[in-house]
């Protein structure tokens, strides 16, 4: 994101490691070092759990009202979730932000006026405790972990409203083909995808083909087999 760019380490750093992208003339595009070594996942045969990650609600800090823009997203998501195959809300599990612990109540009770049988987790433990080969991961905010599972070929998808002046240009030009592929925000339509995704498996190994899909991966969420290459550069 923009407010995240040049900062004082990349700024005097001599090389300044990123996950793929090269934006000034000390970067140096290296992978996603939290999953060096980590197993890519395999291929998905059904699809047992679908994990939503929720986003904390934010202070207002910045010149826009960002709690607006989380409650109007958050409406947005249960639209979604109303939208999906009923009988599949007992495979729903929708996570909070464990710094949303006071807020516990507000999204509980949003989310079982939908369907009670949606499990609710407070976020507790590691995602990665609940994250399996066969579980579908939908970040309803833009996440580091959507960077690290999908270097790991992990399909995920994010549903939120994607604001152009928040990003990077250079950024925002890969991401925006993910459009209504890896990143949705119209609930009638990512709610009729993710039920064919149900029916149709083979829609997983389509995104992962996707040419704009591998651009992205290769820039921003670049997988590491080996540190060995980092010995190289240091």
């Amino acid at each position: 994101v923009v407010e995240q760019g040049k900062t004082i380490e990349e700024e005097t750093a001599d090389k300044f490691i990123t996950w793929g992208w090269k934006y000034n003339k000390n970067n140096v595009p290296f992978g996603v070092i939290k999953t060096v070594q980590k197993k890519l996942y395999k291929q998905e045969e059904k699809i047992d759990k679908i994990i939503i990650v929720n986003a904390n609600i934010p202070d207002n800090s910045k010149s826009y009202d960002e709690r607006q823009r989380f409650y109007k997203n958050f409406g947005m998501v249960c639209e979604f979730l109303k939208k999906i195959d009923k009988k599949n809300y007992i495979k729903v599990i929708f996570r909070l932000h464990h710094a949303d612990y006071k807020n516990n109540k507000f999204f509980t009770d949003n989310i079982q006026k939908i369907s009670k049988k949606i499990t609710i987790d407070y976020g507790t433990k590691s995602i990665f405790t609940l994250i399996n080969s066969n579980n579908l991961l939908i970040f309803t905010y833009f996440s580091s972990g959507f960077l690290e599972l999908l270097s790991m070929n992990k399909i995920c998808f994010i549903f939120f409203d994607l604001h152009k002046k928040t990003y990077v240009k250079k950024f925002y030009k890969y991401f925006i083909q993910l459009k209504n592929k890896l990143f949705f925000y119209d609930p009638n339509l990512f709610a009729n995808f993710i039920n064919l995704l149900f029916e149709n498996k083979k829609f997983y190994k389509n995104n992962l083909d996707d040419l704009d899909v591998k651009n992205f991966k290769t820039n921003y969420a670049n997988y590491m087999s080996s540190i060995k290459s980092l010995d190289k550069i240091l």
